[in-house]
């Protein structure tokens, strides 16, 4: 054994050693970035959710949120006849829809927040997360029902709440 340094083979094993250890954190961490993302994307919306519910009973006034696969708006019902019409006659929230990173996977439609808060319409709202690689999400899906909302985690179908 020569004193003077490393051999060639040595620093080729560490270099390979360093490259899978590389390789295997970096793909861990995309992982963890997607499902930060999608979670941050189910906190925005469940935060607009709860303050269009809040504006409909502070305000007296209805409240539509429609939900697109790629989008959302919510709409204050400014003339109070119950139904959902165009600017000017009804107010946006947004000036556009708020665009969604991840489409909705289930939960399009309208759904209406009365007067007193209580829920109508979609009941559950789950983001797609089959090309993220985000399987570790904390938080894909909003399940609603007439008097609250909730964030959950998707499990065989169902929306399980937290």
């Amino acid at each position: 054994m020569d004193d003077r340094g490393f051999s060639l083979i040595e620093l080729l094993v560490v270099l390979v050693v360093i490259g899978i250890l590389g390789l295997v954190l970096g793909t861990s961490f995309q992982g963890s970035v997607a499902s930060a993302r999608v979670e941050a994307e189910v906190r925005e919306l469940y935060s607009d959710l709860m303050n269009a519910r809040g504006r409909a009973v502070q305000r007296k006034r209805v409240h539509f949120v429609t939900l697109n696969a790629n989008s959302y708006q919510i709409i204050e019902d400014t003339d109070q006849d119950g139904t959902q019409d165009a600017p000017p006659v009804d107010t946006q929230l947004f000036a556009s829809a708020k665009p969604l990173v991840h489409p909705l996977a289930a939960g399009t439609g309208t759904l209406t927040f009365d007067e007193r808060g209580v829920a109508s319409g979609v009941n559950l709202i789950q983001i797609d997360t089959t090309d993220t690689g985000s399987v570790g999400a904390e938080y894909d899906c909003i399940r609603l029902t007439g008097t609250w909302v909730k964030m959950g985690k998707m499990n065989g179908g169902t929306c399980e709440t937290k």
